[in-house]
């Protein structure tokens, strides 16, 4: 396939070769009949060929000077007249251009204007320029304000997110600080005072701010959350217990229990569900989460 590649990019070099193409043209035109004998239709031809056959019309017609002289002295000489041509032209629009040269300097050198134009010219051309240098450093000194402008604009904003997250996370802390739900869920309530710290022990549920305590396996409303606050840097904790209206059931059981209204605890977050320090500044207390 390379090789039928290579013949085909040859044979088209040497045909488009003016000399080749000046003997091809030329054999044509001499040897017109057997031309007109190969191309055309035999039925149109016949007239011509009368009662010979094409391949001896061909061989009748046939010579040595029309075959190969004529066609390539005439191609020799077309080749010829082709190159003297461009030569030709070539050299005349040389001359043309060297006197249209000429011509435009003659021009020139017999061209002039007043000195007092020219000066005048000459000053409104660097008015003009010193203007055009004013206002291409005006222009640079708004580009530079512009650009520091929308860098400012660019770090307020910065800023001004900064501080929406910042507000936010503080929303959310506070909401998470507040949130008394933190103690929802069964605990083990031990406390006592002096040598009996943590000596009585009782179980109680806490859902939504409500304190409960288990009694003959029921729930007794006894005490209302409220003031919860939790610090979450420190790990401190503080809420009150505030008395609930006792019911006849609790008060012969628990006598002495429930005396104050409020019942502060003050309390530090030992790790995840466990929690220690002070009821009414006095009865140690501690919480153990059950469930």
């Amino acid at each position: 396939m390379k090789t039928l590649q290579d013949f085909l990019s040859s044979l088209y070099d040497r045909l488009a070769n003016p000399f080749v193409v000046s003997i091809l043209l030329s054999w044509l035109v001499w040897n017109w009949e057997i031309t007109l004998v190969l191309f055309w239709p035999e039925s149109t031809i016949r007239p011509v060929l009368g009662t010979k056959t094409i391949t001896q019309f061909i061989i009748d017609h046939k010579s040595v000077c029309r075959s190969f002289l004529y066609p390539l002295f005439c191609g020799i000489a077309i080749t010829i007249l082709i190159n003297a041509s461009n030569v030709l032209l070539a050299v005349i629009q040389s001359i043309a251009q060297k006197y249209r040269d000429l011509f435009s300097i003659n021009i020139l050198k017999l061209s002039s204007i007043p000195i007092g134009r020219y000066l005048s010219l000459r000053e409104k051309y660097d008015s003009s320029q010193i203007s055009l240098d004013a206002l291409i450093r005006i222009e640079t000194t708004v580009d530079q304000e512009n650009q520091d402008l929308n860098r400012q604009i660019a770090e307020e904003r910065d800023r001004s997110r900064m501080a929406i997250e910042e507000s936010s996370n503080t929303k959310s802390k506070l909401r998470e600080a507040n949130d008394v739900n933190y103690l929802n869920g069964e605990w083990r309530n031990n406390w006592g005072e002096g040598n009996e710290a943590y000596k009585h022990s009782e179980r109680v549920f806490i859902e939504n701010g409500k304190y409960f305590i288990r009694l003959n396996d029921s729930l007794v409303h006894v005490f209302n959350i409220i003031g919860f606050q939790r610090n979450l840097d420190t790990g401190e904790l503080f809420f009150i217990k505030d008395r609930f209206e006792l019911t006849q059931t609790v008060k012969p059981i628990e006598e002495g229990r429930f005396e104050l209204k409020l019942n502060p605890n003050f309390l530090n977050i030992m790790r995840d569900g466990y929690l220690e320090g002070r009821e009414n500044h006095e009865t140690f207390i501690r919480y153990t989460r059950l469930k």
